[in-house]
């Protein structure tokens, strides 16, 4: 179900074996409740009001509450390749398994994520991230442009002379309208540290991919990243190095 399902479903089971252990299992798999026949009305009538939202029951609280997948791409030199294989990994689970994903460019100067979709970038998409207050479905809407039916990309392209403004607020409202949307939301990241986004892209991301080559400078960048990536608990076991451009140096 967690494969086929849109993102924010909540799932009740409803079986015939009153077993504590199946609850369990069914509970630590991600459904939100499960109940015996006959079925307890009640039960069943306060599982619906939380999650329509009727109580004052938060149901993103529930275990079953599956938000998108945040992944992050980040190139441990210049011209690593990250823009391309963004790209085509947003193509891919878009068009080969259906999934509704999302790119977010994060270089709102230099980035050329627009350019393999053949787009024009969108010049009110750096307003969302220097508003927070401002930020809903709506306005997310009003500035992505969708490639297919599935796909969607959000970047720009401000003049060099005018440094975007970037708020954390308003990064963390728009991660949770695209992760409650969209099945994946990838963020290409630039290689500038100073404005603070990277960090706060892999506090929250579930995968972060490190994009290299087999170059002497590649590898040592490779080796830095990975040592600020240990500082993120949720990235133990998720940065993933990927070698691009192999047997371009020879060995």
């Amino acid at each position: 179900l967690s494969e086929v399902c849109e993102p924010g479903i909540d799932v009740i089971v409803i079986g015939e074996r009153n077993d504590v252990s199946i609850f369990r299992d069914l509970v630590k798999a991600g459904v939100r409740d499960y109940l015996v026949k006959p079925l307890p009305v009640e039960y069943f009538l306060k599982d619906l009001e939380a999650i329509c939202g009727i109580t004052t029951t938060d149901s993103r609280s529930s275990a079953f509450y599956k938000s998108g997948r945040l992944i992050g791409v980040i190139g441990a030199s210049g011209g690593s390749g990250v823009s391309t294989i963004v790209s085509n990994l947003g193509l891919i689970l878009s068009e080969m398994y259906s999934k509704r994903t999302s790119i977010i460019d994060s270089d709102l100067q230099l980035g050329t994520i627009f350019q393999f979709f053949d787009m024009e970038p969108s010049s009110g998409f750096p307003q969302l991230f220097e508003a927070p207050d401002r930020i809903d479905q709506v306005l997310v809407d009003r500035y992505i442009n969708f490639h297919n039916p599935n796909l969607g990309v959000l970047s720009a392209q401000l003049g060099l002379p005018n440094p975007p403004q970037i708020k954390t607020e308003a990064v963390d409202s728009l991660l949770d309208i695209l992760t409650s949307h969209f099945h994946f939301t990838l963020v290409d990241l630039s290689r500038n540290f100073t404005n603070g986004l990277n960090f706060h892209i892999f506090e929250k991301a579930n995968l972060v991919f490190i994009i290299t080559d087999y170059s002497i400078t590649g590898l040592k960048d490779t080796k830095r990243i990975l040592e600020i990536l240990k500082a993120y608990p949720m990235l133990k076991h998720g940065a993933i190095i990927v070698a691009n451009k192999v047997g371009l140096y020879p060995e």
